[in-house]
């Protein structure tokens, strides 16, 4: 006797999609790599629902920067950031996170260890990455032939929003994000619920 054994549902909505079961997002996800990567390119933010596949979305433009660097003007190197549970209390933590993954992302992207310097406790973030990122610029250009574009992809970004530091870190990204040295090697997309709006 055979039984019908209904099949396993491939989705948990606890969890994002995996790359095989991302469906019906492709053109959107074009459409925000394209703008990520264009010459003077944008920052995104992305705000929706609980459960609405913020995250999915968020993998997949990792994916498509990390596996198709050569379709696009600029080196992309995206760093993806999920912000619940990182334990970070200061701007000053969260860009030691964000450069704990530039280090490890410049080295695979260059072939070799890269040695960066520390951003000290206390010291101001942009002031210290807008010295960094023209070096760190020059190498890719040499190794890649093209600029270099950092792409933080920021999740579950209402974590940081109800910090009293919130307003330091807004204001060193954003100074990063609009300063005539730091501006074309910068981009972020931050991801929230419509509490982070």
């Amino acid at each position: 006797m055979s039984m019908n054994i209904p099949a396993e549902n491939p989705f948990n909505y606890n969890l994002p999609v995996s790359p095989d079961m991302f469906y019906g997002r492709q053109p959107d996800c074009d459409k925000l790599c394209q703008g990520l990567t264009a010459n003077k390119g944008d920052s995104y933010a992305l705000i929706g629902g609980r459960r609405m596949g913020k995250t999915s979305l968020l993998e997949a433009i990792h994916r498509n920067l990390a596996l198709g660097s050569e379709r696009f003007p600029v080196f992309p190197l995206p760093l993806m950031l999920d912000l619940t549970g990182k334990g970070i209390h200061s701007d000053g933590e969260f860009f030691r996170c964000v450069l704990e993954d530039v280090k490890t992302s410049l080295s695979e992207c260059l072939g070799m260890q890269v040695d960066i310097p520390e951003l000290g406790i206390g010291q101001p973030p942009a002031p210290f990455l807008t010295r960094q990122l023209p070096q760190w610029d020059r190498w890719v250009m040499n190794r890649h032939g093209r600029r270099l574009r950092f792409i933080l992809l920021l999740d579950e970004c209402e974590q940081v929003a109800c910090q009293d530091w919130a307003a330091d870190l807004y204001g060193a990204l954003r100074s990063l994000l609009v300063g005539s040295a730091t501006r074309s090697n910068l981009k972020v997309v931050m991801v929230g619920s419509h509490g982070f709006l």
